[in-house]
């Protein structure tokens, strides 16, 4: 049986590097009230997405470095090219 990956897609919301640390945090402070009030998750229900509610800035950035470690390896071993 041929080895096969599930995969799902995922949105983030970014700031620019160097973005200073208390705004930041009050940034991160500010948007996940949003994501958690309840018209949002109804929103969000109807299109079929489901909000990380508790991930920070650093649990985001193993999240992310995770994704490019893991498909890059995909992206070798299957000899993906784009073009």
């Amino acid at each position: 049986m041929p080895e096969y990956r599930v995969s799902s897609s995922w949105y983030g919301l970014f700031l620019a590097a160097g973005t200073p640390d208390p705004i930041e945090k009050r940034w991160f402070d500010e948007v996940i009230p949003i994501l958690n009030a309840a018209d949002t998750k109804n929103i969000m229900t109807g299109m079929v997405v489901v909000a990380a509610q508790s991930a920070s800035p650093q649990e985001a950035q193993t999240f992310l470095q995770s994704e490019i470690e893991s498909w890059g390896q995909t992206i070798k071993a299957t000899r993906v090219e784009v073009r």
